[in-house]
C-alpha cells in the first residue's frame, strides 16, 4: 500500500492511466484549453480493461450554429436575456464573458463582510448556447432556480478563478465568512434541466462543478471537470425528506480530474476521520442515478461515492466506470466507488479500478449492527441508526487496488461479486465481514480470477485486522435476501 504520508507531491504529478495530462501554467489539472484527452484505453491500456468493453467518455460534439436567438457577446447583455422570463434560445458569442462584477485579489477568509458572489440567474427555462462548441468562456457561474425548469446549456467553459465567481449555495463552515461555490447550481425544483458539451474549470477556487440539488429529469452529457476543492458533480440533496423522482437524472460521458483541498484537510484531521467521508469525492450521488461512461482520476477521498445515508437509495446504475489516482489525500485510503449504508439493488458493471487506489470497491458497514432493533424498526423509526444495504451487484470488473478490491461490510445483505479479476491487493481481494446481524456471511461470489498479490484471495476478517486469516473461499450465503424493508414495493431493476 502508499504510504499516505508520501502523497505530498501527488498533486504536481500528472497520473497518467492511459490518457495524457496536459500541462498549463493556470492550473495543476489542466489549463483552459489543454483538456485530458477522453480517448484513452481505459486502467492504461490493461488487457483486460479491453476485454471487458468498458467504453471511454465521449468528448465534446460540434453541432451547427443556432440559426435563431438572441444573440449575446458580454455578461451584460447575457444577464439582460436571461432576465426575460418567456423561454428563448440565446446564443453567445466566442469569446470570453468577464464577471459583471470585480472582485478583491483571491484572499480567504474575509475579515470583514464577505463580498457578495458574482454569478447570473436564468429566470426561464431558456437554451443557452455557444456560438462555437468550446469557444465561449465564461469567468462566472449560472444559478438555475425553479422558475426556470426547462433550461438547457450547451458548448460553454467555465473558466472560474475567484471562489466568488461561482455560485453559493451554503455557507462555508471551514473559511468563514465565504461561501461554497459551483459553476452550475440547480435548486428550488428546477426541473428537466440538461447541461451538455460543458467544460469547468475550477482552478483549485471553486469548491463544486455542478450542484444539482433538484434532480428530477436532470440530463448531463459530455462534461469535464477540472481543479475543484471538494465535488467534482453532487448530485441530490441528500436531505431526510425523501422527494419523489419520477424521471431519474441521467449522467453520461463524464471526465472528473482533480478533487483536493489540502488545507481543508489539515482542519478536519484532529475532528475526526469521519469528517472525511463527507466531501473529497470526484462524483457524489445522493439519489439515484444512470450514471454511465465515467473516468475519474486525481481525487483525494473517494472517486465516485454513492451516499444518501439519511433515506433510502433505490437502483443506481453505474456502467463502463474507470478510475485511478484516488490519492491525493494524506489523511484517508483513496476508494474507487465507495457504497455508503442504506443503497439498494445498486448495479455496478463493466468498470476498472487502477493500482494508483487503495480500496477497489467499498460497502460500508450498516450501524445498524451495532444495535438491538429490527430493520423494520430502523426504517420506520428516523432516530434511530441507519439500515444497511442490500442486493449489491458487482459484475464485469478488473480492480488492480492495491490494499483491497471489494470489502463487504458488517450487515450488508445479497452482495454478489461476478466475473471480476483482482490484482495487486495487498491485505485482500474479497473481505466479507459478519454481512449478517446475527454473524456470517451473505455474500455471493461467481467465476472471479486472481492474478499476483501478496493477500488472500478471500477473508472474513474485519477491514482492521492486519494481517487477515486467508480462506479458500466465501462460505454458502446463509441468507437469502430480502425486500428491503423500507420500500414494500420494491423490485429490482
Amino acid at each position: 500500500m502508499t504510504n499516505p504520508a508520501s502523497r505530498v507531491g501527488a498533486l504536481f504529478i500528472a497520473f497518467a492511466c492511459g490518457w495524457p495530462v496536459a500541462a498549463h501554467a493556470q492550473s495543476r489539472f489542466g489549463g483552459p484549453t489543454d483538456f485530458v484527452d477522453p480517448s484513452g484505453l481505459p486502467c492504461g491500456g490493461a488487457s483486460r480493461a479491453r476485454e471487458l468493453g468498458i467504453q471511454v467518455p465521449r468528448g465534446m460534439q460540434d453541432y451547427p450554429r443556432p440559426k435563431v436567438g438572441v444573440y449575446v457577446s458580454n455578461a451584460k447583455e447575457l444577464i439582460a436575456a436571461l432576465n426575460v422570463t418567456t423561454p428563448q434560445t440565446i446564443v453567445l458569442a466566442s469569446g470570453v464573458f468577464d464577471r459583471p462584477v470585480n472582485h478583491p485579489a483571491p484572499s480567504y477568509p474575509y475579515t470583514g463582510t464577505p463580498p457578495t458572489p458574482t454569478f447570473v440567474t436564468a429566470r426561464a427555462g431558456h437554451t443557452v448556447v455557444a456560438e462555437q462548441v468550446g469557444l465561449t468562456r465564461l469567468k462566472f457561474g449560472i444559478s438555475v432556480p425553479g422558475i426556470a425548469s426547462g433550461f438547457t446549456l450547451r458548448g460553454v467553459v467555465f473558466d472560474i478563478d475567484h471562489e466568488l465567481d461561482g455560485v453559493p449555495d451554503s455557507q462555508n463552515w471551514f473559511e468563514p465568512r465565504t461561501w461554497f461555490t459551483s459553476a452550475v447550481l440547480i435548486w428550488g425544483g428546477a426541473s428537466n434541466v440538461t447541461i451538455e458539451d460543458v467544460r469547468v474549470l475550477g482552478n483549485q477556487r471553486l469548491h463544486q462543478g455542478i450542484r444539482a440539488l433538484s434532480v428530477e429529469g436532470l440530463q448531463l452529457h459530455r462534461v469535464a471537470v477540472y481543479g475543484v476543492r471538494r465535488f467534482g458533480l453532487l448530485i441530490g440533496n441528500g436531505s431526510g425528506t425523501a422527494v419523489p423522482v419520477v424521471t431519474r437524472p441521467v449522467i453520461e460521458d463524464v471526465v472528473v480530474d482533480g478533487v483536493s483541498d489540502p488545507a481543508y484537510e489539515d482542519y478536519i484531521a484532529p475532528l475526526g476521520s469521519w469528517y472525511f467521508g463527507q466531501q473529497l469525492h470526484g462524483i457524489m450521488l445522493a439519489t439515484p442515478c444512470d450514471l454511465r461512461r465515467v473516468r475519474v482520476r486525481r481525487v483525494a477521498h473517494s472517486a465516485i461515492a454513492l451516499g444518501n445515508t439519511v433515506v433510502p437509495m433505490e437502483g443506481a446504475l453505474l456502467e463502463d466506470i474507470d478510475v485511478d489516482a484516488v490519492n491525493l489525500s494524506n489523511y484517508t485510503l483513496g476508494t474507487g466507488v465507495y457504497f455508503e449504508r442504506q443503497q439498494l439493488s445498486p448495479r455496478l458493471r463493466r468498470f476498472c479500478v487502477g493500482p494508483d487506489v487503495d480500496r477497489g470497491v467499498h460497502i460500508e458497514w450498516g450501524h445498524a449492527a451495532t444495535s438491538s432493533a429490527t430493520a423494520e424498526q430502523h426504517c420506520n423509526n428516523p432516530l434511530l441508526v441507519p439500515v444497511p444495504s442490500d442486493d449489491v451487484q458487482i459484475d464485469d470488473g478488473l480492480v488492480l487496488a492495491s490494499r483491497h478490491g471489494v470489502y463487504v461490510g458488517g450487515w450488508t445483505r445479497g452482495t454478489r461479486i461476478r466475473s471480476v479479476h483482482f490484482e495487486n491487493a495487498w491485505w485482500a481481494a474479497v473481505g466479507a465481514h459478519d454481512n449478517m446481524k446475527t454473524g456470517g456471511t451473505n455474500t455471493a461470489t461467481d467465476n472471479l480470477t486472481f492474478g499476483p498479490m501478496n493477500g488472500c484471495h478471500y477473508t472474513l476478517d474485519n477491514g482492521n485486522v492486519v494481517p487477515p486469516q486467508c480462506i479458500p473461499g466465501l462460505p454458502t450465503p446463509s441468507e437469502i435476501p430480502i425486500p428491503y424493508p423500507c420500500s414494500p414495493t420494491w423490485a429490482a431493476p
